[in-house]
């Protein structure tokens, strides 16, 4: 049983002023919907909180995290955003998004010439970011009875992608490329990991079970570090039972000889390591290395993560603090692919009325902003603005 909202909060939509290029030529691509990238027409923070292994119906407030980010670019709000039980933040109630922005004084955080410089790349975008959201919030604004562990999984795991989505945007938009690089990196290994257990139900329990042995991880290194009455006793005795039922569903050879017999924990939930599992859920595996390896550079302490930073002038050398919007338009375009990708899993585990026409949509939009011919002037003016 799927039941709309009356009042959806959804940002205001404008038309497309052109048909959408060709895709045959471009480097990348949208994995999901091949057949729509070639253009051929074919509450959820406040959610109340329930066991996985119950049958309940859940009731999601609407999602308000994608105008935010939609208002920077000028799109309009409806008035009528409704807020489930006034929840507030460090005393501010988290009421109408219109009602704050008529009544809180005027400020802006963040960098406007990035902002403006990235609408001037990407002059479709306002209209495709509002289909995005629209999308967004008929996927996971509704109510709906779950029955099984995994349809719950499902669920709040994408809503969890989607608002990654929404924190890479906003450090894309303004201009910190970088920054969104190290955010993709977590939001490729979300999205993988809703694909893979969408697709392998049957080892979503290892995935619940494997937080006994990170929890107790943790405990161990809270404890170490703040020293023994860091932790009330009864939480620390309840940490050990649980890890203490767990850990051997997840015992591992500790050496390569094939007649060792030492076992250690693991080190995750499955018996596949990350770009194994990549490879076997599907299109997104052929994300891997803008995804993750790229990523992974400027994640962790490297070499590179500092000479990408570098500026060489004669005998100088300064570090780069300007924006770099090819990095940040790097990151959105794949992370808009995995956005898409989390979307399909949603309409694949649940009947959503007007799900799929939607995503269709969105899947041309992805085209429309990142072919080849939309990106080519995008570039240049990327490469005239860079300094020398």
């Amino acid at each position: 049983m799927v039941k709309e909202p009356d009042d959806r909060n959804i940002c205001e939509e404008e038309e497309h002023k052109r048909s959408s290029p060709s895709m045959q030529e471009s480097p990348f691509r949208c994995i999901v919907g091949h057949a729509a990238c070639s253009h051929t027409d074919t509450g959820h923070r406040n959610a109340r909180k329930v066991p996985f292994s119950a049958t309940s119906i859940l009731l999601f407030p609407k999602p308000r995290i994608s105008c935010i980010a939609a208002e920077l670019l000028g799109s309009v709000l409806r008035s009528n955003v409704r807020v489930a039980d006034k929840p507030e933040i460090n005393g501010v109630d988290r009421g109408s998004l219109s009602e704050m922005s008529q009544t809180a004084p005027s400020s802006l955080y963040g960098f406007a010439d990035a902002a403006t410089a990235f609408d001037k790349r990407h002059p479709q975008w306002t209209a495709v970011m509002s289909r995005l959201e629209a999308l967004i919030n008929l996927a996971f604004t509704r109510t709906q009875v779950m029955k099984t562990p995994i349809d719950k999984f499902v669920y709040f795991y994408g809503n969890l992608v989607a608002e990654d989505f929404m924190e890479l945007f906003l450090m894309a938009v303004n201009g910190y490329g970088f920054a969104a690089m190290k955010l993709l990196r977590s939001m490729y290994e979300h999205t993988v990991t809703l694909k893979y257990l969408h697709e392998h139900p049957d080892e979503l329990q290892a995935f619940f079970d494997f937080d006994g042995i990170q929890q107790y991880k943790l405990t161990k290194q809270i404890m170490d570090t703040f020293g023994e009455g860091a932790l009330p006793p009864e939480t620390v005795a309840t940490t050990e039972r649980k890890y203490a039922e767990v850990k051997d569903k997840f015992m591992v050879k500790s050496c390569k000889s094939k007649t060792c017999s030492e076992q250690r924990v693991g080190a995750t939930w499955s018996k596949l390591d990350f770009v194994s599992m990549a490879k076997r859920a599907g299109d997104i595996g052929s994300l891997i290395v803008p995804s993750y390896f790229e990523p992974l550079r400027h994640t962790h302490s490297t070499f590179r993560a500092m000479t990408e930073r570098l500026d060489m002038d004669g005998n100088q050398m300064g570090f780069r603090r300007e924006s770099q919007p090819e990095k940040a338009d790097q990151a959105l375009m794949t992370a808009h692919n995995c956005l898409l990708a989390a979307l399909e899993v949603q309409k694949e585990r649940f009947n959503i009325p007007g799900l799929e026409e939607a995503l269709q949509r969105s899947i041309r939009d992805w085209a429309l902003v990142w072919s080849p011919e939309s990106l080519a002037p995008a570039q240049t003016e990327a490469t005239e603005s860079s300094p020398e």
